[in-house]
């Protein structure tokens, strides 16, 4: 590690001291230098490896590694200021005051722990008040129109009809998922939209020419599938296709719907579209960890409500939004079902905004309320 001269500050505290008192000072300071370069260098590594197992977290772990870097910078610093104040006091209160210095190092290390241990868990833990933890959780969501602009490090969802969402994000990007050619009054082209064709209120044949990026989740033949991959710098929207049933007759359509995954703000943003099974072991690997997922839980033209279950258990979602429900019963039924493992939290209104410190600590269901789009008066 590169030599550690000390803080101004100290030496200023040392005025003409001691020769002596200097070089034991410096020895003690680049032995915790030294452990500190040791532990940063390991737990660097251990991060990098979390990374790349899981890029959407990649913001969030940042975070963390450069908060524990200064929780053991000012641990260094600390302890040498502390040897300063304490080389002049009785030997008494020196022994106190050592193990207060060594109470510190153990401290930082304990920190370390946490934060790493945190990261390979299957969900990093917020730092701030999880959504889960409060009343009824409205301390995180905001009620903005969708026209206002999104806070850093944040997403705007806001459930249109249906299965369209429009997802909003810092930079003003417009995403619209189960794209049908109509959001509402509101005259907004999007910068992108998804669309599934299992049924006509989930895709249009004839999207507005005018919008830039139209992914379908179907291939141009049947059976054939289609892989998107559309990097648009603070976002990166992917599919993993699954199966459906033929809308031609019996049979099944393979790869006749996708799975979108909206990668954006650290957090991953996933839209199962017209899930009629459950995924393979291997789709579940290519879809990844979903931090928010909207799910279909009418629990007949897409998949039973214990299939569907058993699907949002496994991908470990935090948030859980409900689409594609056709009244308050059948919406009631799927929230039953999972309230032993889901916290339920009835949102006042039609969106929500998500960032990685609002990600609630134990899985929450959010139900938001359909609204079609509509300009500002």
């Amino acid at each position: 590690m590169a030599s550690l001269s000390l803080p101004p500050f100290i030496l200023r505290r040392f005025g003409e001291g001691s020769l002596a008192i200097r070089r034991s000072l410096l020895t003690k300071t680049h032995r915790r230098a030294k452990i500190f370069g040791i532990v940063r260098s390991n737990v660097e590594l251990f991060f990098q490896r979390c990374q790349a197992r899981c890029p959407c977290q990649r913001v969030h772990l940042k975070r963390k590694f450069d908060l524990m870097s200064r929780i053991f910078k000012d641990w260094i610093i600390l302890s040498c200021y502390q040897f300063v104040e304490i080389v002049h006091r009785p030997a008494s209160l020196k022994f106190k005051q050592g193990v207060h210095m060594r109470q510190g190092f153990w401290t930082a290390v304990l920190f370390v722990m946490s934060v790493t241990g945190a990261s390979a868990q299957e969900r990093t833990p917020s730092h701030c008040h999880a959504l889960a933890d409060r009343s009824l959780g409205m301390e995180y969501v905001h009620k903005a129109s969708w026209q206002d602009p999104v806070a850093p490090e944040t997403v705007r969802i806001q459930y249109i009809a249906h299965a369209s969402f429009l997802i909003q994000s810092t930079g003003g990007l417009n995403m619209v998922t189960d794209f049908t050619g109509f959001v509402g009054s509101a005259r907004m082209i999007p910068d992108v939209v998804t669309m599934n064709h299992a049924h006509d209120t989930h895709w249009t044949a004839f999207p507005d020419p005018a919008i830039p990026n139209v992914l379908p989740g179907w291939g141009p033949t049947f059976g054939e599938g289609i892989d998107h991959s559309l990097d648009l710098g603070e976002v990166l929207i992917r599919n993993v296709s699954t199966d459906i049933r033929s809308r031609f007759g019996s049979g099944v359509e393979p790869k006749g719907n996708s799975v979108f995954v909206f990668e954006m703000a650290g957090l991953c943003i996933g839209h199962l579209g017209h899930l009629h099974h459950e995924p393979t072991p291997e789709q579940y690997a290519a879809i990844g960890r979903l931090d928010v997922v909207m799910a279909a839980v009418d629990g007949g033209s897409t998949l039973d409500l214990p299939t569907m279950t058993r699907v949002l258990t496994r991908l470990r979602s935090s948030v859980v939004i409900p689409m594609h429900w056709f009244g308050e019963l059948t919406l009631g039924a799927f929230l039953s079902g999972m309230e032993g493992t889901f916290q339920v939290v009835q949102v006042p209104g039609s969106s929500i905004e998500m960032s990685m410190d609002r990600l609630p600590s134990r899985p929450t269901i959010m139900v938001l309320r359909p609204e079609f789009l509509q300009e500002q008066e």
